[in-house]
């Protein structure tokens, strides 16, 4: 199970340079042993006006404040005064992210809204499991959609939507005058942008995506 859980603030357009793929070290003074997928914070205040000539663009162009895109650390390198973070495969939010908890200079572990429904709120029925598979003679993980019911009676441990591939919350216990068992996206987010999800049939003619956290 993989997921994104660490943010790095930089200022723009540093992070649109890094989207793009322009931009493919960070330099700071602290090293890092940090080797995974990390969030892009925007930061509020801008970069040198040089760097917005070079996209020939001004500050009001880009968004600040919140997270659009995320990027893999792989590697870092010493510098007379300093490190470089290698940076690679960089990825563009479909939808960008509104942190609720402040924004670090360096490092940080962003939080987000997570969101209670009412008893008649979100209730999916049918969600993805992680199963063992032998293919042509090696064991494999996959994602097998199947029934809640059916993924808690073989024992299933690790779950997600079967949409947005986002994360969810189990509902298992089957009682008398009781929903059946069922899931419950963690966030709202993806409820927004999931067609599995609440907010979304909320929504008619908005366009479905992925999660912008997947479980993996």
């Amino acid at each position: 199970m993989t997921t994104i859980r660490r943010a790095i603030s930089i200022r723009q357009p540093y992070v649109e340079q890094i989207l793009r793929g322009q931009k493919t070290w960070e330099y700071r003074r602290q090293n890092t042993k940090i080797r995974e997928c990390v969030y892009l914070y925007a930061s509020r205040t801008p970069g040198p006006k040089t760097e917005w000539r070079k996209l020939r663009m001004e500050p009001a162009d880009l968004p600040t404040g919140r997270i659009i895109g995320a990027v893999e650390i792989t590697a870092t390198r010493r510098l007379r005064d300093g490190f470089a973070y290698k940076l690679e495969n960089p990825r563009r939010l479909k939808r960008q992210l509104k942190p609720i908890n402040q924004p670090q200079p360096w490092f940080w572990k962003p939080r987000f809204t997570l969101w209670k429904k009412s008893h008649d709120g979100e209730k999916i029925y049918e969600c993805e499991v992680k199963k063992l598979f032998m293919r042509d003679g090696v064991k494999r993980w996959e994602w097998l959609r199947m029934s809640v019911a059916d993924a808690i009676r073989e024992g299933a441990t690790e779950f997600r939507c079967k949409d947005c591939h986002g994360a969810v919350r189990l509902h298992g216990k089957h009682v008398a005058h009781a929903p059946a068992p069922h899931v419950e996206h963690k966030s709202r987010q993806d409820s927004e942008y999931c067609p599995s999800g609440m907010y979304f049939r909320q929504h008619p003619g908005r366009e479905p995506g992925l999660s912008s956290a997947p479980v993996e």
